[in-house]
């Protein structure tokens, strides 16, 4: 951590705002902050933990006599830097605070910021700051002022505090609180999960139920002897699928053939129509071919005919335009000729008129210069009248002004305080304000103490109650678990009747199975049997005569499935039960063993003795009341289970509640003490306050001393508003000073611009008399403008004329041109058509002499659309393929069937047999599946089982060393140890820092509880308690262990502490040893740590580079200011 810039206002001595720049101070190593006793040198580390904390330690609460008695409102901000492995952050932390009363502050704005290239606030509330701000340096306000900022009282504590608070100390400052509380929790998730794991693991293998190797081998013969089967109905399905495939494709073809000769016949009935088609299609494409010759034809003609006509018409329009041409040349020369002889005299009235209205225009303005004169004479002479007012009233406020200013200064020097007696009022005001603050605190304590009082009453009376609840519940408790031992006896009576049912069962179904083949083959032989004709031979045994066949009924077949399916259901039901009744075994088992954990019984669960009885065959009623049980159990464990859970965790958090009551109690009795021990000294203050109050200041009274300072108040307000009265009559004076001179200069200056204004006037109004008689002589009295006008529109009227006439003419000559060469290129388009014409009738002629057609409109009305065209002719040739197609299949399909015949009813005969077999075998396949399944089932279970095992003796080991781990962490012992081992580095550092500071005369120890105790090298190596230390050798030794400990601490764990302040102690140290000090403080700027010293010591301040100069607040109202002095 490093400070960068530190900003003050109203606190203590500072009225203004002002700031410290750090990063200039702290690049030197070492610098000092010096000042006179009282100039405010303190305070600069009280604004320092107040803007971090919202603190200030030797302040009464922390806040209360901080802010400036002149001020209402208090302000600091810090900003400082933490350097850590991934670069340097920087944070702006603001708090202001406003008068509540006398004393009190009130809490105004805060944030704290992270500055960077877009600057964003981490916070702005006061707790989330403080909060916030701990996050980021890891110290407590109390950390703070013992190890970074050393304000004055507190630079020796660290070595003076006990074990146990020491230790706390290096806890927090050296973040050890991770391998306590942090640590322990850790181990007990690890332990608590682990310990989870070993229990989940031996419920699934219960859950997986018997995999031995005995089920596999069963389950394997079974999958053997059902394969051999298999292979058999295999060979069987294969014949009859031959003949059954050979006869499918005999009746397909003769289908197929049947199928071809109806098509056939269809299209022949589309014959007559597609020669239609046929004929209409080529009629088309042979107009399409002569159609181009015969549009060529039609399209010149159509061109000869338009532009012959339009030849026509442009050898009129010829005509017309030359008639009019003559006549447009005539009128053009009649208007030239009236242009050249009237403008000459046209042109020389226009320019007398012009050089009248220019005289004109000159008259109206020395017209309106004279009016201006006039008006400017007026204005003139009233400004005058005003100046002149003005002039004499300015002078007479003058000089009254004067006398009151005279009267103000009087009222002033009457009425002054003098700084000694405002120092004293001062003084008298900041011992007021302590002993009415330490009466204060003595009634807090009381009304404190009567308050702790009740609360310990309240917390032994809970005590008393939540025992009494205790004993209850554990009686409850110990009825919960004999009726959980009475469920689980009731629960392994029912385990074992399901396993024999279980055994039975399957048993039942391994003999109806055996029957089931014996009767399949019975069926297959009288299958055979019913096919024989009487006089063939048999397939089995080849005789010809064939005595007994009959078919047996079926209805014992329909009676061994229903007996089979009732068996697996009753087998599939023992199956889903078993499961459930061995988890309730076990959620039982875990409940005993969780009240035998809390203390409720010590007697362990055992299985009950099995019957040896026989018992007879279990049907499924039974087996389904069975499930009934069970099911009821099951209902009653959970019951169970929720009461026990609810109990224990009520018992849990009794018992945790007893021990917070006795802790609790404890501690506000403890509390209680201290609060009679704080109270007994605060009495005391009030006492010896009372006396110093008496002995400083005899002509007050404490209780009338606020009128006294109410009436100083006044007297300094009244002052305060004389004094401004006066500064403000200075102003005025000035001002009205500078008024009278001012209109004085005006008046002068306003008099002698009337004078030149006189003859300028004068001299305009015979000008315009000289004008009216030249307009005069020119016009005859005449409007200038109206004869002016007349001439223009009369020469505008000729040119005009003129220019009309002149471009009719032109334009009809440029018009005949046009025409006469658009009828050129008629004539030679004319010749170029006929002889197209020519050609393109040749062309018609030639390619139509072979065909019918014999005009465009014959051609178009035969002509087929394109699309249509198209499709009629593709549907001609799908005709045509079709009608070939089918021949050629029909052919195919009658040389496949060749002489073989065959009937849908001899086909159908074959098929059902081959579907039976086929549905047989499928029966076979689906049971080789189940049992293929069943056993690989078996062996994944029993490889899982074995790999449970494996997880859980590997787990059941981390359990008993994370047990052992557990027991090693209790209490604080681990924390403990770290901290002391902390301690003796820091104690060793220091010993070698005191041995430079004491030509190795001292050094620093640990003793067997945790506390320092100094080694007098110089004396044999002596040791003593460090409360023998003289003033100096208490500094020099507190100084060694300060460095020590900044040295090696690390906010959060990853911020170096680059900086620590030390506010007293140097005036204790000789000559010599001060200079020991400062060279050894001096080397710390190679060790990137940068110390700044608090001191009024003359020669300290001699020897420092960098100095922060602190100047004592004025009498006058101006506080504290500091500057930066840099040698």
């Amino acid at each position: 951590m490093k400070p960068i810039v530190l900003s003050i206002a109203g606190l203590h001595s500072f009225r203004e705002k002002q700031e410290i720049d750090f990063e200039s101070l702290c690049e030197g190593g070492v610098f000092g902050i010096f000042g006179p006793t009282g100039s405010g040198k303190s305070s600069i580390l009280d604004a320092m933990t107040l803007a971090l904390y919202g603190k200030v330690e030797r302040a009464a609460n922390q806040t209360q006599g901080i802010m400036n008695h002149a001020e209402d409102e208090l302000s600091v901000s810090f900003t400082f830097e933490l350097l850590h492995s991934s670069g340097t952050k920087r944070y702006l932390v603001e708090r202001s605070f406003k008068r509540a009363d006398d004393i009190r502050l009130r809490a105004g704005s805060c944030r704290l910021i992270e500055k960077g290239e877009e600057s964003f606030v981490l916070a702005d509330k006061t707790g989330e700051v403080n909060q916030k701000i701990q996050e980021l340096l890891g110290l407590t306000i109390e950390d703070f002022t013992r190890a970074v900022v050393l304000p004055q009282g507190k630079f020796a504590e660290f070595l003076s505090l006990k074990g146990v608070d020491r230790r706390q100390m290096l806890q927090r400052l050296f973040h050890l609180e991770r391998y306590g509380d942090e640590l322990s929790k850790k181990v007990k998730a690890r332990l608590q999960e682990a310990s989870q794991k070993v229990k989940e693991i031996e419920a699934e293998q219960v859950g997986l139920g018997d995999a031995s190797q005995e089920a596999i081998d069963m389950a394997t013969k079974e999958a053997s002897d059902l394969e051999i089967l298999l292979t058999k109905r295999k060979i069987e399905l294969t014949e009859i699928e031959k003949k059954y495939e050979n006869q499918t494709k005999l009746w397909q073809w003769e289908q197929e053939k049947q199928h071809l000769v109806k098509t056939l016949q269809s299209l022949q009935v589309k014959e007559q129509t597609m020669n239609a088609i046929e004929i209409q299609v080529k009629r088309s494409d042979q107009a399409v071919k002569l159609l181009p010759y015969a549009e060529e034809l039609s399209h010149s003609e159509s061109r000869y005919q338009s532009t012959l006509e339009a030849k026509v018409l442009l050898e009129k329009a010829l005509s017309d335009r030359r008639e009019n041409y003559k006549k447009a040349e005539e009128k053009y020369i009649e208007a030239n000729k009236n242009r050249i002889l009237e403008e000459p005299l046209l042109l020389s009235k226009k320019d007398k008129l012009t050089s009248a209205k220019e005289l004109t225009i000159t008259k109206l303005q020395v017209e309106n210069e004279v009016k201006e004169l006039t008006n400017k004479l007026n204005t003139l002479h009233e400004k005058l009248e005003i100046e002149q007012k003005t002039y004499l009233e300015n002078k007479s406020l003058l000089d009254r002004g004067q006398l009151k200013q005279k009267e103000l200064k009087q009222q002033l020097s009457k009425i002054s305080i003098s700084a000694d007696t405002r120092e004293q009022y001062q003084r008298a005001r900041e011992q007021r304000q302590y002993i009415e603050h330490v009466r204060q605190q003595i009634e807090e304590l009381k009304m404190s103490y009567k308050d702790r009082y009740k609360q310990v009453e309240g917390k032994q009376e809970l005590l008393r109650n939540h025992t009494r609840e205790n004993e209850e519940l554990h009686s409850r408790l110990v009825s919960s678990f004999k009726s959980v031992e009475s469920m689980y006896e009731q629960i392994c009576e029912q385990e074992r009747k399901l396993e024999f049912a279980k055994h039975m069962t399957e048993n039942s179904i391994e003999k109806l199975r055996t029957e089931q083949e014996q009767n399949r083959e019975k069926k297959l032989a009288e299958h055979l049997a019913n096919r024989l004709q009487e006089g063939e031979p048999c397939p089995v045994c080849g005789s010809t005569e064939h005595p007994n066949t009959h078919i047996l009924s079926g209805s014992e077949d329909i009676e061994m499935e229903a007996q089979m399916k009732n068996r697996k259901d009753s087998l599939a039901q023992l199956h889903q039960v078993i499961p459930q009744v061995i988890s309730l075994k076990l959620s039982l088992e875990q409940l005993a063993d969780l009240l035998i954990n809390e203390g409720i019984s010590t007697t362990l669960f055992s299985a009950p003795l099995v019957s040896s009885q026989t018992e007879s065959v279990i049907n499924m009623s039974e087996i389904e009341l069975l499930i009934t049980e069970i099911k009821g159990i099951s209902q009653d464990v959970l019951q169970r289970k929720e009461q026990v859970q609810k109990e224990l965790k009520h018992k849990n958090q009794l018992q945790q509640q007893l021990a917070e009551h006795v802790q609790v109690i404890k501690i506000s009795n403890e509390e209680l003490e201290q609060l009679k021990n704080k109270m007994d000294k605060f009495q005391q203050e009030e006492r010896e306050a009372l006396g110093k109050w008496a002995n400083e200041f005899p002509n007050f009274q404490l209780e009338t001393f606020n009128e006294r300072l109410k009436e100083l108040v006044a007297q300094d307000q009244e002052a305060q508003s004389l004094h401004a009265r006066i500064e403000k009559s200075v102003s005025f004076l000035e001002d009205k000073e500078l008024a009278v001179s001012s209109a004085k200069d005006h008046v002068t200056k306003l008099e002698k611009t009337q004078i030149e204004l006189q003859g300028q006037y004068k001299h305009k109004q015979e000008r315009c008399l000289e004008l009216i008689q030249q307009i005069q002589q020119i016009t005859n009295d005449g409007d200038v403008d109206k004869l002016l006008k007349d001439v223009e529109l009369q020469l505008e009227h000729l040119y005009k004329q003129e220019k009309e006439e002149q471009e009719i003419y032109q334009e009809i000559g440029r018009k005949i041109q046009g025409i006469e060469g658009e009828l050129k290129t008629h004539i030679s388009l004319l010749n170029d058509l006929q002889h197209q014409l020519q050609k393109a009738n040749e062309k018609w002629v030639e390619q139509s002499k072979d065909s019918e057609f014999t005009t465009l409109a014959e051609l178009q009305a035969v002509i087929i659309p394109p699309e249509q065209s198209k499709g009629l002719k593709e549907e001609l040739q799908n005709y045509i393929d079709e009608v070939k197609q089918i021949n050629h299949e029909l052919d195919k399909v009658s040389k496949l069937i060749g002489d073989n015949q065959i009937t849908e009813e001899i086909w159908k005969q074959t098929s059902a047999i081959f579907i039976e077999m086929k549905e047989e075998l499928q029966v076979l396949v689906e049971q080789k599946g189940s049992i293929n399944q069943t056993l690989i089932s078996l062996k994944e279970k029993h490889a899982r089982y074995s790999e449970l095992e494996d997880v859980r003796l590997n787990i059941s080991q981390k359990v008993e060393q994370l047990g052992k781990l557990q027991q090693v962490l209790k209490g604080n012992s681990f924390v403990e140890f770290l901290a002391e081992e902390q301690l003796v580095r820091v104690a060793r550092d220091a010993s070698e820092r005191l041995g430079l500071l004491t030509r190795q005369r001292y050094a620093i120890e640990v003793d067997s509880s945790g506390g320092f105790i100094m080694r007098d090298d110089a004396n044999g190596g002596v040791r003593r308690p460090v409360n023998t230390l003289s003033g100096g050798e208490t500094f020099l030794t507190s100084l060694a262990l300060a460095l020590a400990l900044s040295a090696q601490i690390q906010l959060r764990g990853e911020y170096p502490l680059q900086f620590f302040f030390l506010d007293e102690g140097f005036g204790t140290l000789d000559g010599d040893l001060l200079d020991t000090v400062i060279t050894a403080l001096e080397k710390l700027h190679s060790n990137s740590l940068s110390v700044g010293v608090i001191s009024h010591v003359h020669e300290l301040r001699q020897r420092l580079q960098k100095k922060l100069i602190v100047e004592a607040a004025e009498p006058s109202g101006i506080g504290t200011r500091v500057r930066l002095e840099i040698l």
